[in-house]
């Protein structure tokens, strides 16, 4: 579960978001070359507006919810 008193950064992906694709492909999409910010929160939106999909980064771990609302 996220805990957002941790979290210090929250990054909104503009535009619609294929949600077939898994955290590579997520990471792949943000094209993060550099190292990953530790306690920051990436969301992204399907194209219907009705899928979410958040890749949490955390101390040597990357966590991926999803959300059909």
């Amino acid at each position: 579960m996220i805990d957002l008193n941790d979290i210090s950064k929250i990054y909104l992906y503009p535009g619609s978001t294929d949600m077939r694709l898994g955290i590579t492909g997520l990471r792949k999409k943000l094209l993060i070359s550099r190292s990953l910010e530790v306690n920051t929160l990436y969301i992204f939106c399907g194209c219907s507006k009705n899928q979410i999909k958040i890749l949490h980064i955390d101390y040597g771990s990357i966590w991926l919810y999803q959300n059909k609302l």
